[in-house]
């Protein structure tokens, strides 16, 4: 589901969102990082609860490095999306799905 200057990822393993690292790492990151907090706050506003939105920036090859987002390989952005613990049943992804659907798109 695409947000301004990224995408919205829900499973099983969590919420995410996800940005490309333009026009640089650093700044990509907090970017995403805001997007990522006010999708919380839409959810909160939508559900009785709100899950953690992991905010990631995702890149080709070489990477920077920044401490406010995590930054992914692209080669490894399906491990990361779907490996890992469960922490949200299939109900709750219907619900946040159904959510940030009925959101007000830009």
């Amino acid at each position: 589901m695409p947000v301004p200057n990224g995408w919205v990822v829900v499973g099983a393993t969590g919420a995410f969102a996800l940005t490309l690292p333009e026009p640089d790492v650093d700044a990509a990151a907090h970017r995403i990082v805001r997007t990522a907090a006010t999708l919380r706050d839409q959810l909160a506003d939508e559900l009785s609860w709100a899950p953690f939105v992991d905010p990631l920036v995702v890149v080709d090859g070489a990477s920077g490095r920044t401490d406010a987002a995590a930054v992914v390989p692209a080669r490894l952005l399906l491990d990361v999306l779907t490996d890992g613990q469960p922490q949200l049943a299939p109900d709750q992804v219907t619900r946040i799905v159904a959510a940030l659907e009925g959101r007000t798109r830009p």
